[in-house]
């Protein structure tokens, strides 16, 4: 499974043991990205709070 970077598109891997509530973080631009559900899935960036 594979999710794509809202900030940069990189295609990311998605573990398959991924739950919702996981953090996956991009290796191409460093997002934060959260998993939200898995099927389908669903996932949103996570916003760096300042």
């Amino acid at each position: 499974m594979q999710i794509i970077c809202p900030d940069c598109d990189v295609e990311l891997p998605i573990p398959d043991n991924a739950y919702p509530g996981q953090i996956i973080d991009c290796h191409n631009c460093g997002a934060e990205i959260q998993i939200t559900n898995l099927e389908p899935i669903e996932y949103e960036l996570v916003e760096d709070e300042k």
